[in-house]
């Protein structure tokens, strides 16, 4: 009978102990219940807009609870944060209700608590705006608390400023995306016309190069036979200024043509020729005694010819014909139903009159005849070419305005464009979101 006594007796102790144990490891592993006057925490956010509970006190470093601080002070949308130990959500909720309902202040609420929760909820945004932003500050600050209460002040106010929601930030980042696909594109396209218009310039660079060593080395011969010594001292002293100034454009001539880089420096190369082959003309007058000419464009079909003497009408096979200034040779054998001697240029590996020859002896051109007005003198010209386009379109003094690059066909074809291109109510939020 003792002994039965003694089963019974053990057997309730361990039962015992085992409630015990478990009611025990239960009350270990719950939460402790958060001891936070929601009356305190109303009187201090009456004059602040941080409420740091003091069994909250570590869960943000003196520096980070200023900042924190200045942040919510300087708000423009009135934002009125809590910081507080560990609760429940039920708990949360209670206390966040219980600020509102305390404060009576239109705004933003924010609970961060010391396990990382962080809850909003707002009477000036739209509905789930501030669970929005709560969980947007929080994953972007993860294990950072006063990150996350910084960046939830930041996106508050500009919700605020866009009529209480966020900006379409996804409208933003594809129109961003779309800008940079321009930019890009933009940028090949630039690069690829570039190179383009830099392999073209080279190649007509090259081939006005070889008419404009041939006009430079012309005027040297030309001048060289007037075989004059400019300090003899019987020399006419104006034809010694003529025969200098002469000289003086030849040496300009070649220092231009070795300095061209692209086809429209080969201007500045024959508006040098054009100065030269005049003040030659002049010393040949003068030595012969005669009156110095006027100074007038070179002859049309070959600016080699020097200076004109008249104006002609010519016209080209299939053109209406339009006066041009010649000289006199040219002028005695347009008299005699001759063919004028024109500048010929190799086009294709055929020689061709000038005006044949394509754009690329456009600035060529603009040298010799840019400064005599021969937009007015051409007015109408048509060639079935760009001739009359180079002779009235974008003229100013010195030539072509070959700024961009000459879109068009050529002397024999088309036309020529110098200057133109070739080319309320929500809810609290942790960091997965919650209604508070």
């Amino acid at each position: 009978m003792t002994r039965r006594r003694i089963s019974v007796g053990a057997l309730a102790a361990a039962l015992l102990t085992a409630v015990l144990t478990t009611l025990f490891t239960a009350m270990l592993a719950a939460p402790a219940r958060a001891d936070v006057d929601p009356a305190q925490a109303v009187s201090a956010l009456e004059n602040d807009r941080l409420y740091v509970a003091p069994d909250a006190s570590g869960v943000l470093s003196p520096r980070a609870e200023s900042q924190v601080r200045n942040a919510l002070q300087e708000s423009d949308s009135p934002i009125y944060a809590a910081v507080v130990p560990a609760m429940t959500e039920s708990e949360i909720d209670d206390f966040g209700e219980a600020i509102i309902k305390g404060l009576e202040k239109d705004g933003t609420y924010v609970i961060l608590t010391a396990d990382g929760n962080l809850r909003a909820n707002s009477n000036v945004l739209d509905d789930g705006v501030d669970n929005e932003i709560a969980e947007r500050a929080a994953s972007d600050n993860e294990g950072d608390a006063a990150g996350a209460l910084r960046d939830f002040v930041t996106l508050t106010n500009e919700a605020a400023d866009n009529g209480g929601s966020l900006p379409n930030t996804a409208g933003t980042t594809a129109l961003l995306a779309v800008l940079a696909l321009l930019f890009v594109g933009g940028f090949g396209l630039f690069a690829f016309t570039r190179q383009r218009r830099r392999k073209r310039e080279a190649e007509e660079l090259a081939q006005a190069r070889v008419v404009a060593e041939e006009d430079v080395v012309r005027l040297g011969e030309d001048v060289a036979r007037l075989d004059l010594d400019v300090r003899d001292a019987d020399l006419d002293p104006d034809a010694r200024r003529d025969y200098t100034h002469a000289l003086d454009s030849y040496d300009a001539a070649k220092t231009a043509l070795a300095a061209a880089h692209r086809p429209a420096d080969l201007r500045h190369v024959t508006t040098a020729l054009e100065d030269g082959r005049y003040a030659m003309t002049c010393v040949r007058s003068r030595l012969d005694g005669q009156p110095v000419p006027e100074r007038r464009a070179p002859c049309f079909f070959n600016p080699q010819h020097g200076p004109s003497v008249t104006d002609t009408y010519w016209a080209p096979a299939g053109g209406a014909p339009r006066q041009v200034p010649v000289c006199a040779a040219d002028s005695e054998r347009l008299a005699n139903g001759e063919d004028p001697e024109a500048r010929q240029v190799l086009v294709g590996g055929v020689r061709r009159p000038y005006w044949e020859g394509g754009r690329a002896y456009a600035p060529w051109a603009g040298g010799y005849y840019g400064g005599y007005g021969m937009a007015d003198m051409f007015t109408g010209l048509l060639i079935g070419s760009a001739l009359s386009h180079m002779m009235f379109g974008g003229w100013g003094y010195g030539g072509f305005d070959t700024g961009g690059d000459a879109g068009g066909g050529d002397f024999g074809g088309g036309g020529f464009d110098f200057g133109g291109g070739d080319f309320g109510g929500g809810g609290f939020g942790d960091f997965g979101g919650g209604d508070f």
